[in-house]
């Protein structure tokens, strides 16, 4: 994140604002980054601007407006019915 911001001639935090920090993580996904790492950077990113603000380095936090990416859900593993009349006999 230190690098991007940089590139793009940013050194001060209280400079970032909610667009940069979007642009941020649209940059992160061509490098194909699942769903749960990309919530994991931006729970991060809403961690350190939270304890900025808390430490009087900005005024404002930036990341507040930003929501996590939604989880796909996974369907439940089951047993087939041949499993569980194995482990019944069991």
């Amino acid at each position: 994140m230190i690098d991007y911001f940089e590139g793009k001639s940013i050194s001060d935090i209280s400079k970032i604002d909610l667009p940069l920090i979007r642009s941020f993580l649209s940059s992160l996904q061509p490098n194909q980054y699942s769903k749960s790492t990309l919530a994991r950077k931006q729970a991060a990113i809403r961690a350190f601007f939270r304890w900025a603000r808390r430490m009087k380095h900005i005024d404002k936090d930036p990341s507040r407006g930003l929501f996590a990416p939604r989880q796909a859900r996974r369907l439940p593993k089951f047993l087939r019915s041949e499993e569980i009349e194995a482990l019944m006999g069991a």
